[in-house]
């Protein structure tokens, strides 16, 4: 049901967007895995596809997309995988593992502040994080970094420089400078309506942003069935998370870590 939902809301944005935006990138990625997780290989393998010709940047999603192609019986001939994984997935031994999908809440999103030449015009600026990435570890066995899967806060940045984009226009402040002569009390009361205009709307856009983390990492790895202690830790030396779990031949297993420093 979720990766539905998540389905239709990325063919929305679709739809009204000219241009690949960075969340329907990630959205895409984002019900193809859902759609993995229960199974439906040929709408993860739809899904995937998206988001490789949104041009995602995505270190797994050769394997992912590869990996349902094969499932669902499509032509993979033409995208490109190492042996060493294909024999991995041909010989079933994804079978005798557990796969663990980690994702990570990183930072916090940005801060308003109002524009330096106009402070009716809101910008954001971005709060630093000590971690650019974090390194992930089974039974002390390294099992490599996490990767940005989603830059939140570059989505809210571009987010509010299009919302605002029209009303640094010239032709539209003509025309705002005209319709307001018209105004019974000239100028002020199209600077009013405009401030409160701005306000309002800014005001419901950073609520919703301010709740959110700076990115959303993500990695995906196989470890062995059995007891497994698997450590989460940043570039500044900080354990994220830190899991001792009892995993299954077979089993795939999601973990969420809120690391927001």
């Amino acid at each position: 049901v979720q990766a539905r939902k998540i389905d239709q809301r990325s063919r929305y944005l679709e739809s009204i967007n000219k241009e690949w935006t960075e969340e329907e990138k990630s959205i895409y990625y984002l019900s193809g895995t859902l759609y993995d997780l229960v199974n439906n290989f040929d709408s993860s393998y739809i899904d995937y596809n998206r988001a490789k010709e949104s041009g995602l940047k995505n270190p797994f999603l050769n394997l992912d997309l590869w990996s349902m192609g094969v499932k669902a019986r499509r032509d993979v001939s033409s995208i490109k995988v190492p042996n060493s994984y294909k024999k991995f997935k041909n010989n079933r031994e994804e079978k005798k593992m557990a796969e663990v999908i980690i994702f990570i809440n990183n930072g916090w999103s940005p801060v308003k502040t109002p524009h330096k030449y106009n402070g009716d015009i809101p910008v954001y600026i971005s709060r630093i994080t000590s971690n650019d990435y974090f390194k992930v570890k089974v039974n002390r066995i390294d099992k490599g970094r996490t990767f940005s899967f989603l830059d939140i806060d570059k989505t809210a940045k571009n987010n509010l420089e299009k919302k605002f984009s029209y009303y640094r226009n010239r032709s539209f402040a003509k025309f705002l400078t005209t319709e307001a002569l018209l105004l019974p009390t000239g100028i002020g009361a199209g600077g009013v309506l405009l401030r409160g205009g701005l306000h309002s709307r800014e005001k419901a856009d950073f609520r919703s942003w301010s709740m959110m983390p700076r990115e959303v990492q993500m990695i995906k790895f196989y470890a062995s069935p059995g007891q497994n202690n698997i450590v989460v830790k940043g570039l500044d030396g900080v354990v994220a998370g830190e899991f001792d779990l009892r995993l299954k031949k077979g089993q795939r297993k999601v973990l969420f870590i809120d690391h927001k420093h």
